[in-house]
């Protein structure tokens, strides 16, 4: 973490906790700021970052809530895997799903003394681009965990098969890419795309080029070939996914947990009936123009969107626009 520390001086806050845990014998990291009694929030890194490319954000929303950062595999400092298996779409969704059910739920039961089996917190999840994405699985398989998500400027999949092989050769031109020119070389040509066009404008490609270039070419090889686009369903069954969690049935307000007095609150507050509404909100910038379209697709099927004068990276580029749509989404559940 010393080379992105380096580059980050300006985003930097206390971490009030750093550890480990195994999944499928392969170990990750996270981050935890805040008090573990408050509400459950996790956030989500993108591709060839890390929990530290969160810093700001958390530390916005700390007081309010127990906010928690993990490393994918083979990013930061969780471990750097050989497993092609652990890169794959579902398995990075499913260790979240572990991470969530296993750390982040136990930790709010024991600081408020309450049995698991009694009253479970809903954990809201905001992802960005890659863990976006993620977050779109998690919909899928454990939304019974989840309080809100929140999609930062990620795509919801190829809409044709002709698409997701199109996507699928982009992706192995950039494995071999990193299998040939290495690391550094590839975050030279990764930084001119045009989707980071406002990054270099505001300066973030030459601060963020050390952490992103510390990775490991074969588990970014792996990430790309395991977990890109093509590796997600067809757009059509995802916002086919979004629809059904999203409409249909009355919301509940799951966001504020009571504190350990208030023991008797109704348990509907913390376990999450399978046809209650989720809220999600999609969070792109106005420059980014595949995410402009994204929106469309998400808000017809029950999404909230926001959009903000900004590029791919809403929450570097525009950090206090962004925290305060996150804010104001948040306030009410």
């Amino acid at each position: 973490m010393g080379a992105d520390k380096a580059n980050r001086d300006d985003i930097c806050c206390e971490v009030s906790h750093l550890d480990t845990f195994t999944y499928e014998s392969s170990t990750y990291h996270y981050q935890r700021w805040g008090k573990v009694e408050n509400p459950p929030l996790l956030l989500l890194h993108g591709f060839m970052q890390s929990c530290s490319s969160w810093h700001a954000v958390a530390d916005m929303l700390k007081a309010k809530y127990c906010v928690y950062a993990l490393d994918f595999i083979g990013h930061g400092q969780s471990e750097k895997s050989s497993n092609s298996a652990r890169y794959t779409y579902e398995d990075m969704a499913q260790s979240v799903d572990y991470f969530i059910r296993n750390i982040c739920i136990p930790a709010w039961c024991d600081a408020n003394e309450n049995e698991p089996t009694r009253f479970q917190p809903l954990v809201h999840v905001i992802g960005y681009s890659m863990g976006g994405r993620i977050a779109l699985q998690l919909l899928k398989t454990s939304s019974d965990v989840l309080a809100s998500a929140i999609l930062e400027s990620c795509n919801v999949g190829c809409a044709t098969e002709k698409d997701r092989q199109e996507a699928a050769q982009r992706n192995q031109s950039w494995i071999d890419r990193l299998q040939t020119d290495g690391m550094e070389a590839f975050v030279n040509y990764w930084e001119t795309l045009s989707l980071f066009d406002t990054q270099r404008e505001l300066g973030w490609d030459k601060r963020l080029h050390a952490s992103r270039a510390a990775n490991d070419a074969p588990c970014m090889a792996r990430c790309l070939a395991g977990s890109g686009k093509q590796a997600m369903p067809l757009s059509g069954e995802t916002l086919e996914v979004v629809k059904q969690v999203t409409g249909g049935a009355q919301n509940i307000e799951t966001g504020i947990l009571p504190s350990a007095q208030n023991t008797e609150m109704p348990a509907s507050l913390f376990v999450q009936n399978t046809k209650s509404a989720l809220p999600i909100l999609y969070i792109y910038g106005a420059k980014d123009a595949k995410s402009c379209a994204v929106a469309q697709q998400l808000e017809s099927v029950g999404a909230s969107v926001s959009v903000i004068n900004a590029g791919h990276n809403v929450h570097l580029e525009a950090p206090m626009l962004y925290l305060e749509e996150v804010q104001k989404f948040l306030a009410h559940r």
